[in-house]
């Protein structure tokens, strides 16, 4: 008995322990708020929303700010091309054949440190010689409309004449246009053709002339 009422002292002093730590730890628990994340706050969920818009509206403008400035030096800058090409027989004289070139600035702004060379020969018509490279003449400024000629004579006598018609031979042109633009970008433009058969009815200053139109072969004009 003595050792059941030891034991029930035990028991109950445990008891009183347990009841002791159950009133030191569960109410300090109870009584503290929990603390909330802060970006689950409504104000700091209006300023991320408010800072991600402003992120967003920047990039954009910036996109924007790229495409009109491509745009406007797309619209305004210098575009040089071909406005006649022709080789005409029997120009300037009889015997003789000529490739006549004009180009012109096709652009809104001047073309600048403009520099072009062309070659004009007559080939058997399954050769190339466009890897063949001219010298460029003297560097000029070219304004907006404006045009420069270019021409090579050839002399051609009878049986080379008749072997063009038959497309055995052919007349060559080809060339180079280099230059500036307003904004400060190198340009330019690259031409080749190859005319043969039967020469044509071609009109040149509103004139009528025997001869050939310029026809670019595949890939004949590059421009950049």
């Amino acid at each position: 008995m003595a050792d059941s009422a030891q034991q029930g002292a035990s028991d109950q002093t445990g008891s009183t322990d347990h009841s002791t730590m159950a009133e030191t730890i569960h109410p300090e628990n109870e009584g503290r708020p929990v603390k909330e994340r802060w970006w689950r706050r409504p104000e700091h969920l209006i300023q991320i929303a408010i800072l991600t818009f402003v992120a967003l509206y920047t990039v954009l403008t910036f996109c924007l700010l790229l495409t009109s400035r491509d745009t406007e030096q797309r619209q305004l800058r210098a575009y040089m091309g071909i406005e006649f090409g022709a080789v005409l027989l029997d120009s300037p004289m009889g015997g003789a054949v000529t490739a006549w070139l004009r180009f012109k600035n096709y652009g809104a702004t001047p073309a600048y440190k403009l520099t072009a060379w062309h070659k004009f020969d007559g080939l058997p018509t399954n050769e190339s010689p466009f890897p063949q490279r001219g010298t460029s003449e003297n560097q000029t400024v070219l304004g907006p409309s404006a045009t420069i000629n270019m021409d090579s004579t050839l002399k051609i006598n009878p049986d080379e004449l008749q072997a063009v018609k038959n497309k055995n031979l052919s007349f060559f042109v080809w060339g180079r246009i280099e230059y500036i633009d307003a904004f400060k970008n190198s340009r330019y433009f690259d031409f080749k053709a190859r005319m043969n058969g039967e020469p044509q009815t071609v009109m040149i200053d509103n004139e009528k002339a025997k001869g050939w139109g310029l026809n670019p072969v595949v890939n004949g004009f590059d421009a950049n």
